[in-house]
């Protein structure tokens, strides 16, 4: 009889058993739900703002970009086009084009890689495009090409302020207006006294900020020096043909 109640227990404790087995492989298993759907695009500017590029050099500096959702997640996968300008100061990129298209890694980040600018200096402006489904969102990067040595004071102080750059860009500029006006002082029109009056303009508001120039910075000296000799120049041209005019209407 024991045995029996041995063998009877042991029957019971199987039937359970397959109960349970039986019960575990068709209940339904709850399906997690998928991430919500980003219903808005945001795009951040990590790196490239402000930046300065060597137009000689033929240097740049890569624009990187960070695309979030509505709640500041990186949305992964979303495809980022980065647009140089058509004309003016601009570049391509190293597939020979102004626009490059990447998408966005798990952490939403995407770079415009192997930029070059072109020999144009002046204000760059990288329209920037994010795209994920039916979203999208757009921001600018804004740079700078200049030539040679105002990039390389730029670049040289990591620690420069941005009162010292601004002087250097301002000088930049108005040496380059300088030498447009003259260049253009044979010939009549608005273009030459537009260059004139720019000049003028820009020579202000560098002595405006003086006060952020670097007595050590030989690199600004001496565009301080050329823009001088321009000036001069442009004087002593506009002088002369002021004289022959006064001649010429005297003779008359």
């Amino acid at each position: 009889m024991s045995i029996q109640m041995r063998i009877g227990a042991v029957a019971r404790a199987l039937c359970v058993l397959l109960v349970e087995l039986v019960l575990i492989q068709t209940w339904p298993v709850p399906v997690r739900a998928q991430e919500q759907e980003p219903t808005k695009l945001d795009i951040s500017i990590l790196e490239g703002e402000g930046s300065i590029n060597n137009i000689r050099q033929r240097v740049a500096r890569e624009a990187m970009v960070q695309v979030n959702d509505e709640n500041h997640k990186p949305v992964a996968g979303a495809a980022v086009t980065f647009f140089l300008p058509e004309h003016g100061a601009s570049g391509a990129f190293s597939n020979g084009s102004r626009s490059l298209t990447v998408m966005t890694d798990d952490t939403g980040r995407a770079v415009a890689r192997g930029m070059v600018p072109n020999k144009v200096a002046g204000d760059v402006q990288i329209r920037v495009v994010a795209r994920f489904r039916s979203l999208d969102a757009n921001i600018v990067i804004h740079q700078q090409n200049v030539a040679a040595a105002a990039a390389a004071a730029a670049a040289a102080g990591g620690a420069i302020s941005g009162k010292v750059l601004a002087v250097i860009l301002i000088v930049v500029m108005l040496r380059n207006d300088l030498r447009e006006a003259y260049a253009q002082i044979e010939r009549k029109g608005a273009r030459f006294e537009g260059a004139l009056i720019n000049a003028k303009q820009e020579a202000e508001i560098a002595m405006s900020q003086i006060t952020g120039y670097d007595p050590s910075d030989s690199t600004l000296l001496e565009i301080g020096r050329d823009l001088r000799a321009t000036s001069d120049q442009l004087y002593l041209s506009m002088s002369s043909m002021a004289r022959r005019a006064a001649s010429s209407k005297g003779r008359k």
